[in-house]
């Protein structure tokens, strides 16, 4: 599902700029869920002169213990597509 502010419609963009966040939510958040069940939300809206790009899903989360391990963690994750995103 897309809400997007409709004053925002025609501003540009980077290229690539969401597609490594949505993928992450397939791949992380709603892959395990029974077919059909996945869904995920991209909110787009403007405050003051910032785009801001919300992408939920409805996937069942990093529980907190785990969550704390990653960012205290010197784990090297091995993905590019978040720092790709950064870079950007």
């Amino acid at each position: 599902f897309v809400q997007v502010d409709p004053t925002i419609l025609k501003l540009n963009v980077i290229k690539l700029i969401l597609q490594p966040i949505v993928e992450n939510c397939i791949k992380h958040g709603i892959s395990n869920l029974p077919e059909g069940k996945g869904k995920i939300l991209l909110t787009a809206k403007r405050i003051e002169q910032d785009i801001i790009f919300i992408i939920e899903d409805n996937g069942p989360g990093l529980m907190s213990t785990k969550l704390d391990k990653e960012k205290n963690s010197s784990h090297v994750h091995h993905g590019i597509g978040l720092k790709n995103v950064h870079k950007r």
